[in-house]
This record gives C-alpha cells, structure tokens and sequence, in this order.
C-alpha cells in the first residue's frame, strides 16, 4: 500500500525459494481466516530452513497498513469539526450581539405591528449568510484544482461534494442563528422600548 505500481513476477515457491525473505499470497475460495494454521504447517514441513513470521488473511494485512492513513483522516477530520463549531459559535456570538444592539428597534417595529415570524425569518437571514457559502464554494473549486496539479493523489471535488459542503454550513448557520432568532421575535414590545 502506499507503492507506485510496478511489474511483478510470479513463480513456483517450492522450486525456486533460495533461503530469502519472502511474502506470499496465497489464493483461496474458503474463509481465509480458516486457512491460517493450514498455511502455517504446509510451510513449516517443507524444510528445517524455513521460518514463518506472520501468516494472516489480506484483508487484516490491508487494514493493518491502512491504520496510519485512516488515524491521519480522523484527526484532519477532528479539527475541520473543531473548526465548524467554533465558526457556529462564532456566529452564534456576532447574531446574538446584534440582536441586543437592534433590541428598541425590534421593540418598535413590534409596537408598530411587525410580526413575529418576519422577524424570526430577518434575523435568521442576516445570519445564513448564504451569499458568503456560494462564494467560498465558487472559490474552492480553483483551489482544489491548484492543490491536485501541484501533489499527487488529490482529486479536484466533484459539484456534490461542494452542494454537500454548501448545504453543512447552511444547515450549521441555522442551527447557530435560530436561539437569537427566536429570541428576538419573542422579544415584549414594552421591555423593548425601555431597553438601554
């Protein structure tokens, strides 16, 4: 895992084997998990030079050396969800301030007769921010594309992967937006207006 493919060549094992360290792979159409002590002995009796260090199935060699690059994918994953809850609490923060700042103002609008879902869906609109997410993703494609000529192994992101990154932050947007929303459409117009 991990090589740059190139040619192989098999041959017999029995005939040819010099004393050299060697892999073998071994095709079977049983479990191969089963065919682990089978293997084992089959190798042991052909010969007093013969050692065999590790006899287990593919499938667990694969997992085993796929163990580095599947630790490094949780980590990268672990801080891109770090970073996704600090922009929600961020967000959350910057949305809840401006809500304490307009608190008259929705007070009078809501004297003056404004209801209560016009400003729930207000403030949660200023808080979606959906212009921002169209231009990230707009400006991601070119990234990735610069990323994946300059390193191998990169692929640019396909239009779901972006609709999908989009549609994760929209949804983190209004899950960090609806507290101040719904705050501020319950806001009392009296308490409001005597609000400093």
């Amino acid at each position: 895992m991990g090589e740059a493919p190139q040619p192989r060549f098999y041959r017999p094992f029995a005939r040819q084997y010099d004393g050299g360290l060697s892999a073998l792979l071994i095709e079977t159409g049983t479990d191969p998990a089963s065919m682990v002590p089978a293997v084992r002995e089959t190798l042991l009796g052909m010969g007093q030079n013969i050692r065999v260090y590790a006899v287990q199935p593919l499938s667990t060699y694969i997992d085993q050396s796929l163990t580095g690059v599947r630790w490094m994918a949780m980590v990268l994953s672990s801080f891109g969800l770090f970073a996704l809850l600090l922009a929600a609490i961020g967000l959350y923060g910057v949305i809840a301030y401006r809500v304490s700042l307009r608190t008259q103002e929705i007070g009078v609008r809501m004297a003056l007769g404004a209801d209560r879902g016009i400003i729930f869906r207000e403030v949660l609109a200023y808080g979606l921010a959906v212009a921002g997410v169209v231009i990230g993703e707009v400006l991601a494609i070119p990234a990735t594309r610069a990323l994946a000529s300059l390193q191998a192994g990169i692929r640019p992101g396909t239009a779901s992967t972006h609709a999908a990154a989009a549609v994760i932050w929209v949804a983190v947007a209004l899950v960090a937006c609806y507290v101040p929303a719904s705050r501020a459409a319950g806001v009392d117009p009296m308490e409001a207006l005597r609000h400093e």
